[in-house]
């Protein structure tokens, strides 16, 4: 018996000796990886770097001056002072029915100004005995106002009583109210 432990103990040296390289190895590894520098995904604005947070598939809620509002979005990015959502929908409820829909491909907030701002925005407005449809180049909405500027090309179309509305330029207040300028032109069709 006393041979053969002799027989295997250079082999379990070796073994050994192996096992606390290969630690050593990766304890250097390691050590190394954690001690990069992890470049930050952002944006540059006005020569300084902001993080930029990307989220996907973004639902959210939130209650602004009395009105639920909903937004969905497919992407949301989110730097310090702005945000960009992509395929965005939101909808804006209020208690006496009514029922706001905005869908855009591509939507912006910035914090500074209270601001959103929808790029070709299409939409819609329900109430108890009226439907709107609407598109246009952009939609643009600031914290405190009672409505949205819609400019670029405004079409207006209530499908129940034959009209359709085309402008450069108008103004629905959260009321249901429309203001139109540029050029307003008014389509009747009987129902």
């Amino acid at each position: 018996m006393p041979g053969r432990f002799r027989e295997k103990r250079p082999f379990t040296m070796l073994f050994f000796a192996a096992f606390l390289l290969l630690c050593g190895g990766f304890i250097w590894m390691v050590r190394r990886d954690l001690a990069l520098r992890l470049p930050q995904a952002g944006v540059s604005v006005g020569g300084r770097d902001e993080i930029v947070l990307s989220v996907e598939s973004v639902d959210m809620e939130r209650e602004i001056q009395g009105r639920q509002w909903h937004l969905t979005a497919e992407k949301l990015e989110r730097s310090p002072s702005q945000a960009r959502g992509y395929t965005v929908e939101i909808s804006l409820f209020d208690e006496e029915g009514k029922r706001w829909l905005f869908t855009a491909p591509q939507a912006d907030y910035r914090d500074d100004l209270g601001e959103v701002r929808l790029l070709r925005p299409r939409g819609s407005l329900e109430g108890e005995n009226y439907s709107i449809k609407w598109s246009a180049g952009e939609a643009h909405w600031v914290e405190g106002e009672e409505g949205w500027s819609l400019s670029g090309g405004l079409k207006i179309e209530d499908s129940l009583h034959g009209v359709l509305l085309e402008s450069g330029w108008g103004f629905f207040d959260v009321d249901g109210g429309v203001l139109l300028r540029e050029e307003a032109r008014l389509f009747w069709q009987s129902p």
